[in-house]
């Protein structure tokens, strides 16, 4: 009897943490273009709401 996960790809740790690493870094990117002073209010509100 095979195993039902034989045929799966490996997991991978180190792609999961660079996934969510990489997914930090652009929401703190998003954070700061609508934190910046010379974003205007209506780009701000928008970033502000992707990134919650």
């Amino acid at each position: 009897m095979s195993d039902a996960t034989s045929d799966a790809a490996p997991f991978n740790y180190l792609d999961l943490v660079s996934s969510r690493d990489s997914l930090h870094a652009k929401v703190r990117a998003i954070l700061e273009k609508a934190n910046h002073p010379t974003t205007p209010q209506a780009e701000a509100e928008t970033a502000m709401t992707i990134a919650t």
